[in-house]
Formats: C-alpha cells, structure tokens, sequence
C-alpha cells in the first residue's frame, strides 16, 4: 500500500461496495460495477487469493453481525447467514468472471507483444492442427523452411490415419 491515504480511499471503496451489495438494485449496472472491480485488480496486479481471502474476512465479519442481530432467533439467524452468503458467492462469482477474462485478455496482449518484438519466426497453432498465425515481421523464407520442417516433423510422427485433419493447413 502506498500509505494513509490510500488506506482510507480503499476502506471508502470498500463501503461503498457493502452498501451496493445490500440495497441494490441487482441489475446490470450492478453486475457491470462488479465486473470492473475485477477489472481494477487485474490493472494492479493483484493476485486473485487476495480477493477470495478478504471476502473471506468480509463473510465472518457479517456472520457475527447476523448472530448479534438475531442472538435468541436460530431460525433468523441462520436465515441472515445464508443471505449473506448468497450475495457474497454472487459478487465473488461476477468479480473473479471479469478477473479471469481481464487476465486472459492480459496474457493474449503479452503473447502478441513477444511476437511482435521478435525477427524469429513464431506460429500459432489451434488445437485441430491449423496454423493460426504466422509472425509478420519473420522473413519469408524462414517462415516458409520453418513451417516446412514444422510439416515433416508432424507428419513423422502422426500414423497415417491422423494425417486428413492436417491436410491443406499449411498452404
């Protein structure tokens, strides 16, 4: 943390976020502002244990406001705690969407990036076998040697029968 003042605007933060959570409305306004607080910890780099061990810490401390609020009630009580959580599974569940996404979409752009930057020739390719993607910056030659080789060696290695899904993927 970068000290005080960021404490105190991360303890508002957190408010305003108990208050959502518990007037609403649940609509996708809602949904969309727990999606970019995922969004927002993927930006900062926090890792995802962070935010499951804090709600962790949010969870007890609302089960002990629910047993004091319903000290003689076990029917409320346990009524309370299942209501919170409910909502909290469901904000989780929106925050760690968006934070799974954001962090795919972040190794994507790296990915790109390591193949951009690069004069060796680097191809992609999909689970069927297709080549997706052949860097453009790689010299025609070398892409056309490689993907060669890169042909010899799975045909090689492949039984014949396994060979048709690979057939016209590289031309």
């Amino acid at each position: 943390f970068e000290g005080p003042a960021q404490m105190v605007r991360l303890r508002e933060s957190l408010g305003r976020w108990l208050v959502e959570a518990f007037t609403g409305p649940y609509d996708a306004a809602y949904e969309a502002s727990r999606g970019r607080i995922g969004q927002v910890h993927v930006r900062i780099g926090l890792p995802q244990r962070y935010m499951l061990t804090a709600m962790s810490v949010i969870r007890a401390q609302l089960h002990e406001i629910a047993e004091q609020a319903h000290p003689v009630d076990a029917v409320a009580r346990r009524e309370a705690r299942l209501a919170v959580d409910r909502l909290l599974d469901m904000d989780l569940a929106l925050m760690l969407e968006t934070y799974q996404l954001g962090r795919e979409e972040e190794a994507v752009r790296t990915y790109q990036e390591i193949v951009r930057s690069t004069s060796d020739v680097v191809f992609t390719a999909h689970p069927d076998g297709r080549i997706v993607h052949v860097n453009r910056d790689a010299p025609t030659a070398s892409r056309t040697a490689l993907l060669a080789e890169g042909v010899a060696a799975l045909r090689a290695g492949l039984a014949p029968e396994s060979l048709s899904r690979f057939d016209g993927a590289w031309r």
